[in-house]
């Protein structure tokens, strides 16, 4: 019989296991709550207001430039809060469930326990963004972030269209224009992923994939801007949902193990598949 101390062997199946897993945990630290998953907004900043009127007649606005917005920081919701539901705030997170405008089409949340919502369905003359940066090295130079896009139509030109823009920049500031992503209520229907409803244009959960290999030691930053309308075609809204990640790239499997005669699914990661 054995007698190897049961203490000593807890603390060696301890160090091992710690040891098999502490590579993914260098790696989910390469950027630290991406994903929402603390709950919270830890790591991200952000900017919220009523943009700046350009045109006016007999003190109704006309047209509004989207930037710069008044005031720096976060306006948070109550998490989960639906998009119609008030009172309006600008950020929130988002815990389970559909959204409020689209139904079973657009879960809220992208998988895990949290994500985040950026803008709400009151219709007015604002807009929000909210913003993440971190310093690039081997453990997270695979960055993909993960969005859905909720537009309210309405009868305006193009530069009165409630919006949803992308950016990322580098170390200098410089765009990353692989990152770079535009869309807004008359452009949505030429592209590709958007399904309209009587009130809205919405794009389920989509996942773009950027390679930062060429940017390590730098520290990059991606932003994500929603902005409402309220021109003279009358007040339209929108907003977006967001989760991001550093996970490693890894081709998943259908099943753990395969057998001759059997078959198997591999799947590229998300956001990866083109």
């Amino acid at each position: 019989m054995s007698s190897f101390n049961p203490l000593l062997r807890v603390a060696f199946l301890a160090l091992l296991i710690a040891i098999i897993h502490s590579p993914k945990k260098v790696e989910a630290q390469g950027c630290l709550n991406a994903d929402f998953e603390s709950g919270n907004f830890t790591g991200w900043t952000g900017t919220w207001g009523d943009g700046v009127c350009t045109s006016s007649l007999f003190g109704i606005c006309l047209a509004s430039a989207p930037d710069p917005f008044q005031y720096n920081g976060l306006n948070q919701g109550t998490n989960n809060q639906a998009a119609d539901a008030t009172p309006e705030k600008n950020h929130f997170i988002m815990t389970g469930g559909n959204d409020a405008i689209v139904g079973a089409g657009l879960p809220v949340v992208f998988q895990g326990n949290y994500s985040m919502r950026l803008g709400n369905a009151q219709a007015e003359d604002g807009g929000e963004s909210i913003s993440y940066s971190f310093l690039v090295n081997n453990s997270n130079v695979n960055f993909t972030y993960h969005y859905a896009v909720v537009l309210n139509a309405g009868s305006h030109s193009s530069g009165e269209q409630p919006y949803f823009r992308i950016r990322m920049y580098d170390g200098s500031g410089n765009p990353i224009t692989c990152a770079t992503y535009d869309v807004d209520a008359n452009s949505a229907p030429t592209i590709g992923g958007f399904i309209s409803t009587p009130s809205v244009l919405y794009k389920p959960w989509s996942s773009v994939f950027i390679p930062l290999n060429n940017y390590i030691g730098q520290t990059v930053r991606i932003e994500f801007t929603t902005r409402d309308c309220d021109a003279n075609g009358g007040s339209h809204f929108g907003y977006a949902y967001i989760d991001a990640e550093c996970a490693p790239l890894e081709i998943i499997s259908s099943a753990p193990t395969i057998c001759g005669g059997q078959t198997e699914t591999l799947t590229a990661p998300a956001g990866a598949a083109t």
